[in-house]
C-alpha cells in the first residue's frame, strides 16, 4: 500500500492529510551533551541496542525525531521512544491489552487499541517477551 507523503516535511501516512507537526527534529536534539554525566554515553547506546532490537523482532524501521518523541514507525508509527536522563520511557501500540514485567502503564485508546510503556535502564533488559511484543506492534 502506498503511503501518502506531506509535501511540506515529507513524513509519510498511511491516511492522506493526516494531522501532524511538520517540525523537523534532530535526533542528536533528544541527547544533549551533559558534561561529567555517564549517561551522556550510556542512554544513546541503549536506544541504538533498542533500536536494534526492533529491527531483530520486527523489520526495518524508520525512527522520526519529534519534540517530544522519537516515533518508530514501520508501515504505522508502532512504537515510540522518550529520552530521560537515566533511561528510556518506550512505547508500543497493540490491539489488545499485554502483561510484561517492565510494563509500568497502559494507555487505553478505546477501539484504536492499548499504549503500552516499558522502562529501560540497561540493554540486558531486552528480553524475549518484549521482542514478541515489538514483533506484534511492527505488523499491526
Amino acid at each position: 500500500m502506498e503511503q501518502w507523503a506531506c509535501p511540506s516535511c515529507g513524513n509519510t501516512f498511511v491516511t492522506p492529510r493526516m494531522a501532524h507537526s511538520c517540525v523537523v527534529v534532530d535526533l542528536a536534539e533528544h541527547f544533549p551533551p551533559r558534561p561529567g554525566d555517564g549517561a551522556q554515553t550510556q542512554i544513546p547506546a541503549l536506544f541504538d541496542a533498542y533500536v536494534a532490537f526492533v529491527e531483530r523482532h520486527g523489520g526495518p524501521v524508520k525512527v522520526i525525531p519529534q519534540r517530544t518523541r522519537i516515533a518508530l514507525q514501520s508501515r504505522i508509527r508502532f512504537g515510540s521512544v522518550v529520552v530521560r536522563r537515566d533511561w528510556l520511557d518506550v512505547a508500543l501500540w497493540l490491539k489488545q491489552r499485554a502483561e510484561h514485567p517492565r510494563l509500568r502503564k497502559v494507555d487505553d485508546l478505546g477501539k484504536a487499541g492499548f499504549y503500552h510503556w516499558f522502562r529501560l535502564t540497561d540493554p540486558d533488559q531486552l528480553d524475549d517477551a518484549l521482542g514478541a511484543l515489538i514483533s506484534v506492534a511492527y505488523r499491526m
